[in-house]
């Protein structure tokens, strides 16, 4: 979980920086509610994705005179095969999870900015909160 959730976008952004500051360019980090809020379920997991949020925010702060935009997105429950292994899944009603596409559309949002504005930190939320045991 540290190699992917945190490593990975470390490096890789190391490795772009210089031509993001010469394009302006974005670099939008996918962390997770459990960065912003304790859970009962997989401290590892939220630990990897708050510190990946704090990575953000300061990658912002450091690289901002630039027109660098970093952006996290912390997306809460999710439709998807994520939670496959878990013992628990997204409700079933459909005002208690998020789509993929919804988060897709927050991103062609981000992208289409004006310049010289920035929103840094993107939290969604379902409606309503459940959590179906399996």
């Amino acid at each position: 979980m540290v190699r992917v959730n945190l490593e990975a976008p470390l490096i890789i952004s190391q490795i772009l920086l210089r031509d993001l500051k010469k394009n302006l360019g974005f670099i939008i980090n996918i962390s997770s509610i459990t960065a912003k809020e304790s859970s009962p379920h997989g401290c590892a997991y939220g630990s990897t994705k708050a510190a990946l949020t704090h990575f953000s925010n300061s990658l912002f702060d450091e690289n901002r005179k630039y027109g660098v935009k970093v952006i996290s997105i912390h997306p809460d429950m999710t439709k998807s095969n994520f939670y496959r292994n878990a013992d628990f899944k997204e409700g079933d009603i459909k005002e208690s999870y998020i789509n993929p596409k919804e988060i897709a559309k927050v991103l062609e949002t981000i992208l289409n900015q004006r310049e010289g504005m920035v929103v840094t930190d993107i939290t969604l939320r379902p409606q309503k909160h459940k959590i179906v045991k399996k």
